[in-house]
């Protein structure tokens, strides 16, 4: 009877953990997209802003770090560097640096999404 249990109740536990954690990857990232979107249509050039968006990644990036590929949070991580530098120098190509990191960002959000074909 208690393998019978145990059959039962360990793959609703895997599927839970798994929806969690794609949901849990789902509103990070598109907290960090929203933020960028923002940053684009005001035209907003602000260190702090940048800073603090980077800072929430080093705080979300702890969980992520398990959740997504090690190359996918390297590349984010220096994508959102690059806006803190493009800030910090007030460079020309600030919204590229921008454009780019939400690019990224959408990407690596919509292949976590769960859906059948990436199950199977």
């Amino acid at each position: 009877m208690k393998r019978l249990i145990t059959a039962v109740i360990l793959p609703f536990f895997c599927l839970a953990l798994a929806v969690s954690s794609a949901v849990y990857t789902d509103r990070t990232l598109t907290k960090s997209i929203n933020e960028i979107e923002r940053m684009e249509d005001e035209n907003e050039f602000e260190l702090s802003r940048a800073q603090n968006l980077f800072g929430e990644w080093k705080k979300d990036k702890k969980l992520l770090a398990i959740l997504l590929k090690h190359e996918d949070v390297d590349e984010i991580e220096m994508n959102l560097n690059d806006i803190v530098y493009a800030a910090k120098t007030q460079s020309d190509d600030y919204k590229d640096v921008l454009d780019k990191a939400r690019g990224f960002l959408t990407g690596v959000r919509d292949g976590e999404k769960l859906s059948f074909q990436s199950i199977f």
